[in-house]
């Protein structure tokens, strides 16, 4: 059964990051090193996610529903209104583990 996505292992140490220009907007350095410290990018999320499932790419309503702790009801909704992407497999929805990682990175 699967579980809630886990983003904790991911690293955002400083030298992993992009740098922000110091000719931008930020002017404020506590600003600016929280933006760098909070940073994180969706190729982290998709490997974090791939980490914690490594041998699944499709998902179902109810499996998805439970990996990003919200009401399958609240999935079904996203898909009908074109939210969330998904395949058919027979007569099921499915959720690719990459459509996961997107919606972790961008929301819905």
């Amino acid at each position: 059964m699967p579980r809630k996505i886990i983003l904790d292992k991911i690293s955002t140490k400083r030298d992993v990051l992009p740098e922000i220009d110091s000719n931008s907007s930020f002017k404020d350095e506590h600003i600016t090193a929280e933006i760098q410290f909070d940073l994180i990018t969706y190729s982290q999320i998709l490997k974090a996610t791939i980490d914690q499932y490594p041998n699944k790419m499709l998902f179902s309503i109810k499996e998805s529903a439970l990996a990003l702790s919200v009401s399958p009801e609240f999935i079904r909704k996203k898909i009908s209104d074109g939210s969330i992407k998904s395949v058919n497999l027979g007569d099921r929805k499915m959720i690719s583990i990459n459509e996961l990682a997107k919606i972790i990175y961008k929301g819905v």
